[in-house]
C-alpha cells in the first residue's frame, strides 16, 4: 500500500512541475505581389509571387515588339523607379501592385499595327541616242529617287518621258517619287553640233554600295560621276527606328 501511495503522490508532482514550452508564434505570412502591364500587349513582367513582407524581389519588365519601356508606378500613378529591372522590397502591410508603363513607338508614325508586306518596284531608265542615265533601281511605293541624264558630245538634254510618252520633266536632274507599279522613264536627247564638247578629261564614275543593318533597308542610285549628288533612303522595318 505504501508503495502505491509513493507512486500516486509522485505521479501527482510529476504533473505539477510538467510544463513544455509553447509552441513558436507562427511566421508572418507571405501576402501577394502583383505585377500589371499598361497597356495590357505592351510587354512582358517577371517577379510577381507571394512573397513575405520585407524580402527583396527581383521585377522585370521587357518590351514587346512596337513599344518601350516607360516606367514602374504604383497604383496612385506615383513613380517607383524608371530602370525596367530593379529590386523591390516587399511591403509589411497587404499586397503590392506595381505597374509597368510601355509607350507604343512604332518604326514609323504611319505604319500600320499589323505591318503588311513589304513590296519593291523597278524603276527603269533608258537613254535615247546621245547621252547616258542614272537612279533607276528597285524601290518602295513612295520613295524619292535623284534621277540624272548626261548628253554626249554634240547632243543636249531635251526632256524626261514615261511609258506613254509625256513629259516628267525638262530637268536633267530631278528628284522623282516612285509610284507602285514598274515603270520605265527615257531620258530624250536631240543631236546638237553647236553644242559645247565635252572636256577633254573624262569625268570618272563610281558604284555605290549600300547596306542596312538588321531592322530596315537602303536605296538610292548605284553608280555616279564625280561630284554628282543623289537621294538616299532609309526605311525602318516595324518594330525599329531609324537611328543615324
Amino acid at each position: 500500500m505504501w508503495l502505491l501511495g509513493l507512486l500516486c503522490g509522485l505521479a501527482a508532482r510529476g504533473q505539477d512541475e510538467f510544463n513544455p514550452a509553447n509552441p513558436a508564434e507562427p511566421g508572418v505570412p507571405p501576402v501577394p505581389l502583383v505585377l500589371q502591364a499598361s497597356p495590357a500587349n505592351g510587354g512582358r513582367l517577371s517577379g510577381a509571387g507571394r512573397y513575405v513582407p520585407g524580402t527583396s524581389v527581383r521585377v522585370g519588365a521587357s518590351a514587346q515588339s512596337g513599344f518601350v519601356f516607360d516606367r514602374w508606378t504604383d497604383t496612385a500613378g506615383r513613380t517607383v523607379s524608371t530602370s525596367a529591372s530593379f529590386d523591390f522590397v516587399k511591403g509589411v502591410e497587404g499586397p503590392d501592385t506595381l505597374v509597368a508603363h510601355f509607350t507604343y513607338r512604332p518604326s514609323s508614325p504611319d505604319e500600320p499595327d499589323e505591318p503588311s508586306t513589304v513590296q519593291y518596284f523597278t524603276l527603269s531608265l533608258s537613254a535615247g541616242s546621245g547621252g547616258s542615265v542614272s537612279g533607276g533601281g528597285r524601290y518602295q511605293a513612295g520613295t524619292r529617287v535623284r534621277l540624272s541624264a548626261r548628253s554626249q558630245q554634240n547632243f543636249e538634254f531635251v526632256a524626261w518621258l514615261d511609258a506613254s510618252g509625256e513629259v516628267v520633266s525638262s530637268a536633267a536632274s530631278f528628284d522623282y517619287v516612285t509610284r507602285a507599279a514598274n515603270e520605265t522613264l527615257t531620258a530624250q536627247f536631240r543631236f546638237n553640233p553647236a553644242a559645247p564638247d565635252e572636256p577633254s578629261e573624262p569625268v570618272l564614275s563610281h558604284n555605290l554600295f549600300y547596306e542596312a543593318t538588321e531592322g530596315g533597308t537602303v536605296s538610292g542610285s548605284s553608280r555616279l560621276r564625280e561630284g554628282e549628288s543623289t537621294y538616299v533612303s532609309a526605311q525602318a522595318n516595324a518594330g525599329y527606328k531609324f537611328v543615324r
